[in-house]
């Protein structure tokens, strides 16, 4: 193929096709397929690696969609890059996936895919100028990677505007980007600590808290289903693929900040744990009572897991901006 046909119009897409549905974001979440339990199971056993992805779709198609940002790229070959970027209450994720332009019947009221894009994207430079958004950055990382766009060099002087300090006016949040670099004190060392080892048995844990919430139908009392599912996809998630960091907030009761990062999402999420296992072993005091041979939250933090400030290095990389700031929601820096 020539130089001239493979630079031609058209080639390739661009940040600038880039459009962000305004005012339907919800007619976009209407057209993602929902995922049945069944899938996830199967899913599971034969392709790990797809659990990541199939779960983020699920949790970006149940959440409200007041809280949610989608753009859509039109890719060279048909069809779209779709990107999403959820800011709410316990979690923070961005997702980037394919999805083919026919999606979704048209009519009144009912816009496919293509439709949304056409009639409802506004350019994503001017929304993103206006409300301004990591999604810029991190979706041209993606085309980059995934369709070969080069994207426009941005200014060195650009404030990364998902940064925690610019996201979260605490006076903490300066502190943020680098919590490995602090000066000597007694906040030198967050109370975080990040879940090194034994990552297999807390997916075990948060399956069986899963699997009990599905059973009883607990997860629909919750104010989002979208956190259950999320959750569900971290505990069947590749342990290579998950980072785990816990801070005791009360005996036996843990903050839980878990983030996942695959090529094509990045996401973080929070909850707390209380755990029932160690509490009912004050009760149980027999060492030959089966409470005792149980793994529980208690023995993972207690054993497995290290400051967070203490484990920076080349090969393992301070948690992402994500984590830090749902850190912060749970007292990154407290005493």
């Amino acid at each position: 193929m020539s130089r001239a046909k493979r630079s031609g119009k058209g080639a390739s897409p661009s940040i600038a096709s880039m459009r962000e549905i305004v005012g339907h974001t919800r007619r976009f979440q209407e057209l993602m397929r929902p995922v049945r339990d069944r899938v996830f199971r199967v899913v599971a056993e034969q392709s790990p690696a797809m659990i990541v992805p199939l779960g983020l779709q699920q949790v970006i198609r149940l959440s409200s969609a007041d809280q949610l940002r989608v753009f859509l790229t039109p890719r060279p070959t048909g069809g779209f890059v779709a990107a999403a970027l959820l800011n709410a209450p316990g979690v923070r994720l961005l997702a980037t996936w394919k999805m083919k332009a026919d999606r979704g019947t048209t009519g009144p009221g009912r816009p496919g895919l293509g439709q949304l894009y056409a009639e409802h994207g506004r350019p994503a430079l001017e929304t993103l100028a206006e409300k301004p958004s990591s999604l810029l950055e991190r979706s041209q990382d993606y085309q980059r990677r995934s369709v070969g766009t080069e994207p426009p060099t941005q200014s060195k002087t650009e404030v990364h505007p998902m940064s925690a300090k610019q996201t979260l006016e605490t006076p903490q949040a300066a502190n943020v980007a680098h919590p490995a670099q602090e000066p000597a004190g007694e906040k030198a060392v967050p109370p975080f600590r990040e879940l090194l080892t034994r990552k297999t048995e807390f997916q075990e844990m948060m399956r069986l808290l899963v699997d009990y919430d599905e059973r009883t139908g607990r997860f629909h009392r919750y104010d989002g289903a979208e956190l259950h599912y999320l959750r569900k996809t971290a505990a069947l998630a590749p342990p290579d693929k998950l980072r785990v960091y816990l801070r005791q907030v009360e005996p036996f009761v843990y903050a839980v900040v878990v983030e996942l990062a695959t090529d094509g999402a990045r996401v973080a999420t929070a909850w707390i744990h209380e755990d029932g296992i160690r509490a009912e072993r004050e009760v149980w005091t027999d060492p030959d009572h089966p409470v005792h041979g149980i793994v529980c939250m208690t023995d993972l933090f207690t054993t497995d897991t290290t400051p967070i400030a203490m484990v920076f290095g080349e090969e393992h990389p301070p948690p992402s901006d994500f984590a830090l700031e749902l850190m912060l929601d749970h007292g990154l820096f407290d005493d």
